[in-house]
């Protein structure tokens, strides 16, 4: 994973230095968070979480640990190419860094679309599934972009509703096509996966402003946690509503409960 993270930071930088030399004007930060977004470990994120709802909580401390692990496998590779850089003097503008705005034009929403659907494709999801996780990465940005333009919500609250709502829907579409619940979740979360707040704060800590890239990197674990909660949350809610579930655990629902008491 350091591995994949030097290379696709050095893509950056070159195309950065390449850009400078030529007035190329090219937004290598732009490539470089694309990149990280897609090592990103949104399915051990989700899954861990996943587990410590259900009370497997030994595998959900084993898959959450594995999340931090390949976070600082990333943190590693860019920051040692991002130090490298600003020692050859290839400067790291951090005004020029790509971040997550609240647009909800039509090419943002099509980007939104095309990140769930690459990500479903990145991790082998059958393409009969794409259309859906693309309209579900649609969705959650909508709702993201739409708490925060309309009633001025942080971006972690936006987050959790959004992931939220992705969650109820996914699970929803799992239990009614009989699929597993996994592929439509990790996929539909892309659009908000913190790689430009990540990317922000290590290049922070390169620049000597320790302090302000360790808040980012909490950030952005923060809304990678947000994200995590947010579809699991989703998930319980269809259980708790759906028949047979929370909604129907008394009495009346349980022939054995009714027995027990002694009630007929």
């Amino acid at each position: 994973m350091s591995a994949a993270a030097v290379v696709a930071s050095s893509i950056g930088v070159g195309l950065l230095w390449v850009s400078t030399e030529l007035d190329l004007g090219l937004q290598a930060g732009a490539i470089i968070t694309g990149n990280i977004m897609a090592l990103l470990p949104g399915r051990p994120l989700v899954s861990s979480l996943q587990d410590g709802i259900s009370g497997s909580y030994v595998s959900a401390a084993a898959r959450l640990l594995e999340t931090f692990f390949i976070l600082g496998a990333i943190v590693a590779g860019v920051v040692s190419v991002a130090y490298t850089a600003t020692r050859l003097g290839i400067d790291l503008d951090l005004e020029n860094l790509p971040s997550a705005g609240t647009a909800m034009d039509v090419p943002v929403l099509i980007g939104a679309a095309g990140i769930a659907m690459a990500f479903a494709i990145s991790l082998a999801v059958p393409p009969r599934m794409l259309p859906t996780i693309g309209a579900l990465g649609v969705m959650i940005w909508l709702i993201y972009a739409g708490l925060r333009l309309l009633l001025e919500v942080p971006p972690v609250v936006g987050t959790i509703v959004g992931a939220m709502a992705v969650g109820v829907v996914g699970h929803w579409l799992a239990r009614r096509t009989q699929r597993p619940v996994l592929p439509y979740l990790i996929p539909s979360i892309a659009p908000l996966l913190p790689g430009s707040i990540l990317y922000r704060g290590l290049i922070e800590i390169t620049q000597g402003t320790a302090v302000s890239g360790l808040l980012s990197i909490a950030e952005a674990v923060m809304v990678a946690l947000a994200l995590g909660a947010g579809v699991n949350l989703g998930g319980e809610l269809v259980r708790a509503f759906q028949r047979g579930g929370l909604a129907g655990a008394g009495m009346r629902s349980r022939p054995a409960a009714r027995r027990t008491r002694g009630g007929y």
